[in-house]
């Protein structure tokens, strides 16, 4: 089976704040997504997990490295590239009220991407707007409604209805259940997996929980200041990982039991010192 998603030594840069020169934000890392795979980018804030993300999808130029998607080099993208691309890759952001026009219904907002892409007539649209609506569990008045009048779990739903709309066959999900209670993190990662079964999915999921992504990613790569420094199985790297930095990662993960989170603290502090005199 071939890569649906090929990143080569990518390498994103910004300008440095307050002086002269370039920060490198990710450095010469790469990996591939296969059709129907999950792949989890995993790293805390600045790791450069969601730099990739946003290269991925021609958010961020990349500074070195290619990006090939379905076999074609999409490393520089021009309009009308991207806009052929989106049909095919899309996304779920953490914020999804941010993301939505309060202004406009769920219904208008959902419609516009398939009448930009010129897909469907304006009846046709909401027909299959409202069909992924419920199919997302929602309630048949939602394509009427405004982004105001759901909850965060809600929303979160509309977005993902939102990224299937097109009928892509990749999604970036960039921290799409952090800022959801723990009881919702699960409907939405049960829905994900449920429509990944159904559709064929890919997911690139972005998130800093490697608890999150045990039992949903296949595999995981661990990032830490803009580098890869593990990468494997979802169960293998959680259950054993082998770098430091991962090693705290997992111990800093909250647990029920109290003796393992005091065995965790243990770990984690253990972990600091190895990579403080790295």
């Amino acid at each position: 089976m071939s890569d649906l998603l090929r990143v080569e030594n990518l390498s994103v840069e910004f300008r440095a704040a307050g002086r002269r020169g370039r920060f490198r934000a990710v450095d010469d890392v790469s990996f591939t997504v296969a059709p129907g795979e999950t792949v989890a980018l995993v790293g805390e804030s600045g790791s450069g997990k969601s730099t990739i993300g946003r290269a991925v999808l021609g958010l961020t130029p990349p500074a070195a490295g290619t990006i090939t998607f379905d076999g074609t080099d999409v490393t520089r993208r021009t309009r009308t590239t991207q806009r052929a691309l989106a049909r095919h890759l899309q996304v779920v952001f953490q914020d999804p009220y941010s993301s939505l026009n309060p202004s406009k219904t769920i219904g208008e907002s959902l419609t516009e991407p398939l009448r930009g892409q010129g897909q469907l007539d304006r009846r046709a649209a909401q027909t299959r707007v409202s069909s992924l609506l419920t199919s997302v569990g929602l309630p048949e008045d939602a394509i009427s409604r405004y982004p105001n009048h759901f909850s965060g779990g809600q929303r979160q739903r509309i977005a993902i209805a939102r990224a299937l709309v097109l009928e892509p066959s990749l999604i970036v999900c960039d921290e799409p259940t952090s800022a959801l209670d723990v009881s919702t993190q699960a409907q939405v990662l049960e829905l994900l997996r449920e429509l990944q079964g159904r559709l064929g999915l890919a997911y690139l999921f972005i998130t800093h929980d490697l608890a999150v992504v045990r039992h949903f990613a296949d595999r995981v790569l661990v990032l830490r200041r803009g580098s890869l420094v593990e990468q494997g199985g979802a169960f293998e790297v959680c259950e054993s990982p082998k770098d430091p930095y991962t090693q705290q990662l997992i111990a800093a993960a909250p647990v029920p039991d109290p003796r393992i989170q005091a065995r965790r603290r243990e770990a984690r502090l253990a972990a600091v010192d190895l990579t403080a005199g790295a």
